[in-house]
Parts: C-alpha cells; structure tokens; sequence
C-alpha cells in the first residue's frame, strides 16, 4: 500500500471516530438534560404535594392556596394528579378550581362525577360552583338562576356567582328570578331581605357602565373593578369605601390573580376570594367564593 493510501485510509478512520465521539456527546448531553429536567419536574412537583398537605390544616388552608396560585398552569398537571390521592384530593380540586385552568376544572367534575358521596363533596362543588362565573354551561348556569328564584341550599352563593358575572344573560336570569319571587307563595322571614338585595343588583348592572379612566397599573384597574361591580354594591349603605382589598396574589404570567377583599367592618362584615383575569387589556371577575368558606 501506498504512502498517500495509508494516510487517506487513517484520515477515514479518524474521521470515524470523530463522529462517533461527537455522537457519544450529544448522547451524554441529552442524557444530563433529561436527568436534570426529570429533577426539576420531581422537585417542582414535591413543592405542589408539601403545599396540599399543608393546605389540609385549616389555619394555614388560605396561604398555602395562594402559593399554590403563584405556581400558575404549570401546577395544573400535578394537582390533576393529586386528585387520585385521598389525602389530599379536595385541596387540590380548590386549588384548580381558582387557577381557573378548563382541564383542570373538568377533572374536578370528573373527580366529583365518580366520588358524588364524597365525605366533603359539598365542598367540591362549592368551589365548582364559584367558577360559574362566565360559564357558557346551561345547565348549570340554571341551576344557578333555580336557587335564586327559590329558597334552596345555595342561594346566597348562586346569587354571589350571577351578580358578578358580565355575561348579558346573568341580568336575563335575574329578572326572571326577581318576576316569580313576586309570585303569591309562602315566604320566609328573610324573603324581603333577598327581594331588595337581588332588586338592587339589577339595578346596578342596568346603569353599570364600562370604565372610562385609563389605569396607570394593574392594582387601581383590578380595584375599580370590583369597586363598580354590582354584587359588590347591592346593599344600600355600599360604596367604594367599604370594598377592602387586602392582598393580590398574581400567576407567573401576571394575567390572572386572586384577590383577598372584605365589607364592611366588625361583626356585619364580610368577604370574600375573588380571582380575575386580564383579557385584551381589561380585567374580568372568572370566580368567586366566601373567604371563610375558600
């Protein structure tokens, strides 16, 4: 074999090699990249089943929810899967249903669907029942207007949930409850109480009008949000002063946040957990539950 035979023979051996070498680091590369990502994802998914588990005592429920919220969509396939567990099951469909995520809620249906005797099923569907807010759910949007029009379990928060809704139709529903409230029927004691309350939320989403002011920030537009919402202002005596707001918790995105707000003052006030999201700019109530219920 000839000088120049030998070197081209070694130059594609050595050739060879290189790529195989290049090829055994890409490999290697990947591999980190996969145990690492595999890490983070374990980790990431430790601090969502740590908050649950501290989310179970009552006292500490609130805070570890906001964390929760904090964490955003990308808890949303964890909490799905927490669901499975017993332990933990019914704070994480809470924790769902105020990220607010379509999947997730849905799992929560299903998880309610196949546990409807649930030793806290009442709650599930409490929380279900606070993301109603903007439902296209016939069904269950009517249900919502049948507890209004009556006196069933639930009244208080269905008419919560309607009078905080935008969607046109929540003012067609009531109406139509307030039209056979008047019907001639026995009453209880605290049926005028209801028939003002729900007479001065129609009102006010009649003559509600859509924000003028040009915000310079999130936190004034996310308040004047609910300062001029009609749940907010359906007792005679409210007006903005009495709308506290104490906390917003923002996701990730800062598209979303979930507001701590109280009315009123000592033993008559009341308040509630509101979440919001930012849609083309504007700020919109997508749930809504009692703070001492949520």
């Amino acid at each position: 074999m000839s000088r120049q035979s030998k070197e081209a023979a070694l130059r594609k051996i050595l050739v060879v090699c290189l790529r195989i070498l290049l090829f055994c680091c890409i490999i290697t590369v990947s591999s980190v990249d996969r145990f690492v990502f595999a890490q983070e994802a374990d980790s990431f998914g430790q601090q969502v089943n740590a908050l649950l588990r501290a989310a179970r005592d009552e006292g500490m429920a609130a805070t570890n929810m906001k964390k929760l919220f904090t964490l955003g969509e990308a808890a949303v396939p964890y909490l799905v899967k927490s669901l499975e567990d017993s332990e933990v099951a019914i704070e994480a469909a809470r924790a769902l249903c105020f990220i607010g995520n379509q999947e997730g809620i849905v799992k929560v249906e299903e998880f309610l669907s196949k546990n409807p005797n649930h030793d806290r099923s009442d709650a599930v569907r409490y929380f279900l029942r606070g993301t109603l807010v903007d439902s296209a759910n016939k069904d269950e949007v009517n249900k919502l207007f049948r507890a209004v029009a009556s006196y069933e379990d639930g009244l208080g928060e269905a008419l919560m949930v309607l009078a905080v809704s935008d969607n046109p139709a929540s003012l067609e529903y009531l109406e139509k409850a307030y039209d056979e409230l008047q019907q001639p029927q026995e009453r209880p004691p605290w049926f005028n109480n209801h028939l003002n309350t729900l007479k001065t939320i129609i009102t006010h989403k009649k003559e509600r009008q859509p924000a003028q002011k040009t915000f310079t920030n999130d936190e004034e537009a996310i308040k004047a949000t609910l300062h001029t919402n009609p749940y907010f202002l359906r007792y005679s005596w409210a007006g903005p002063q009495d709308i506290n707001i104490s906390q917003l918790v923002f996701n990730p995105s800062g598209d979303s946040v979930l507001v701590t707000e109280s009315e009123g003052s000592g033993e008559g006030g009341r308040g509630h957990t509101v979440v919001l999201k930012k849609t083309a700019g504007s700020w919109k109530i997508i749930g809504i539950w009692l703070a001492w219920q949520s």
